[in-house]
């Protein structure tokens, strides 16, 4: 997974937790609906501060998101290596 499906994961997280549809989100962030959903989907690498303005729709701040992103990226990274090592052991 690229690091911009993690982002977009994350994302789609915090406006699915906020209760949020994507039509909500493009009203409050005033980016167009079919660009969030790109984003969320990890398809676009949005300007930082269109990224900020859907960040904040969804309740969240820039800081917030990019610590989320990484997160989910070392989980990532953790699991696959966990993966590897379990298989040399067989």
């Amino acid at each position: 997974m690229s690091v911009l499906a993690h982002q977009g994961h994350v994302l789609r997280q915090a406006r699915k937790t906020a209760g949020l549809g994507l039509r909500e989100v493009s009203e409050r962030s005033h980016v167009a609906l079919g660009y969030i959903s790109e984003v969320e989907r990890g398809l676009k690498a949005p300007h930082p501060d269109l990224l900020g303005s859907i960040a904040n729709a969804v309740g969240m701040t820039m800081p917030t998101l990019l610590r989320r992103t990484a997160d989910s990226l070392e989980g990532r990274q953790v699991a696959a290596r966990r993966r590897t090592a379990s298989q040399d052991l067989r």
